[in-house]
C-alpha cells in the first residue's frame, strides 16, 4: 500500500479552516476549498485582512451566520496553535464560541483598505469581493459557456447530404444534366440557432450587495449570445438591454445606471412580473427562451400576483430558472411563503450568494439535457 504524500506545511492551515467550517454546518465542498488556497497564492496577500477577504469571496457565508464564520476564521488565523478535532474536545461549536467571544474587532472606518500596512485585525460588518475573483470567475465563465450554449431548431433550411426533406432543385437540376437520371440525393434539414435568454435582475435593497456583480454578469453573458434580453426587477419593471450589451464594461455599467431609477428600492415582484407579461413585445421575448431570475423572492405582503406571473411565464419559456442569494447550495430549499409557491413552476432553482455560485450554477444548468 502507498504511503499518501504529505501536504505542504503552508497548506495545512487553510485546510484546517474549511474543516473547521464543514464540522460547524457550513457547506464547503472540496472545490471551494482548492480554489480558496490557490486564490491565496495568486493574490499574495499583505495582511491577514487580505486572507480574510478571499474567504469571504470564495466561500460565501450567509449573512445570519457571518459571525460564527469569523470567529472560526479567529480560531484558525489568529490563534498560536491550530485547534484539535471537536470530536477529541467534546465540544460542540457554539461552546467555542462563547469561549473566544471576547476576541476585539476594528471599526469599518479604521480598516486599511489601500493594504499599505500589515494588521492582524479584521472587521465582520462589510462583506467584499475582490476584483481579481470576479474577472477571473467571469472570464472562465465565457470561456465555458461558449460550447454548453442552448440550441434550438431554425425555420431557415440548408443543403445537406443527409436529412428528411428532398432538395428538389437541387435533383431537377441534377436530371436536366443527366438526361433524367438522378446522382447523389440531396437533403435539406434545418439550421440551429442559440435560443434566446431572458435575464431578470432584483434591484431591491435586499440585493444591493450582489447587484454591481450580477450587471457585470449579465454584460459578459449577452457577448455570447444572439439574442437576448436584461430587465431589472425592483419597485417597477426596466428593460436595459440596449445599455448592457456595450462591450466596453464600464460605459454598460454606467449606461445602465441612467436606465433604472429604483435601485436599492422597495421590492414589488409580483407587479413587475405582471407587468411583463402585459407587454406583447415581451411576451414575445419571452416564449421559447431560457428565462433566468437572479432574486431572493422576498415579497413583501401578499404574493398571491408573484405566484400567478411565475406560472404564466412557466408556460411560455422553455425551462425557467431561478438563482437566489439566500441559498448556499441548490440542494438548500428555500424557505419563504413566496419561494415555495412558485417552486413547483421552476425548472431548476440553485444559489447565486457569489459570482462563484452564479457561473457554476449557469453552466450546470447548461449542461442539462434536453435544452
Amino acid at each position: 500500500m502507498k504511503d499518501k504524500i504529505p501536504l505542504p506545511k503552508e497548506n495545512l492551515p487553510f485546510i484546517q479552516f474549511a474543516t473547521k467550517l464543514r464540522e460547524g454546518g457550513f457547506n464547503i465542498s472540496p472545490e471551494q476549498t482548492q480554489n480558496f488556497i490557490a486564490a491565496i497564492s495568486l493574490l499574495g496577500p499583505k495582511s491577514i485582512y487580505d486572507i480574510y477577504r478571499a474567504s469571504h469571496a470564495i466561500f460565501g457565508p450567509q449573512p445570519d451566520r457571518r459571525s460564527e464564520f469569523d470567529i472560526i476564521f479567529k480560531l484558525i488565523f489568529l490563534g498560536e496553535t491550530l485547534l484539535p478535532s471537536m470530536e477529541e474536545t467534546n465540544e460542540d461549536i457554539e461552546s467555542i464560541f462563547e469561549k473566544n467571544a471576547n476576541l476585539n474587532l476594528i471599526d469599518p472606518e479604521e480598516v486599511n483598505e489601500s493594504g499599505g500596512k500589515a494588521s492582524g485585525d479584521e472587521k465582520i460588518s462589510e462583506r467584499h469581493f475582490s476584483q481579481f475573483d470576479e474577472d477571473y470567475q467571469i472570464r472562465n465563465f465565457k470561456r465555458k459557456i461558449v460550447t454548453l450554449f442552448p440550441r434550438r431548431k431554425s425555420r431557415r433550411l440548408y443543403s445537406s447530404k443527409r436529412g428528411k426533406i428532398l432538395h428538389l432543385q437541387k435533383l431537377l437540376k441534377e436530371s436536366i444534366k443527366g438526361a433524367g437520371e438522378f446522382g447523389n440525393h440531396n437533403y435539406k434539414a434545418r439550421r440551429e440557432k442559440k435560443r434566446r435568454v431572458v435575464l431578470m435582475i432584483d434591484v431591491s435593497g435586499s440585493m444591493k450587495d450582489l447587484t454591481s456583480i450580477y450587471i457585470k454578469f449579465a454584460n459578459a453573458f449577452v457577448q455570447h449570445c444572439d439574442q437576448f434580453e436584461v430587465f431589472t426587477l425592483g419597485t417597477r419593471l426596466t428593460r436595459i438591454t440596449n445599455a448592457i450589451k456595450n462591450r466596453n464594461q464600464m460605459k454598460a455599467l454606467s449606461d445602465t445606471s441612467k436606465f433604472v431609477r429604483d435601485w436599492d428600492g422597495g421590492t414589488r415582484l409580483g407587479d413587475s412580473l405582471s407587468n411583463f407579461l402585459s407587454s406583447t413585445r415581451y411576451v414575445g421575448f419571452c416564449r421559447g427562451s431560457i428565462l433566468i431570475i437572479l432574486s431572493d423572492g422576498l415579497e413583501r405582503g401578499e404574493f398571491t400576483l408573484m405566484t400567478k406571473s411565475i406560472q404564466k411565464l412557466s408556460k411560455l419559456c422553455r425551462r425557467m430558472v431561478w438563482l437566489s442569494p439566500l441559498v448556499s447550495s441548490k440542494e438548500e430549499n428555500p424557505k419563504t411563503g413566496a419561494m415555495m409557491s412558485i417552486l413547483p413552476y421552476i425548472s431548476y432553482f440553485g444559489s447565486a450568494s457569489n459570482i462563484y455560485n452564479l457561473c457554476n450554477e449557469i453552466l450546470s444548468f447548461m449542461k442539462r439535457k434536453p435544452q
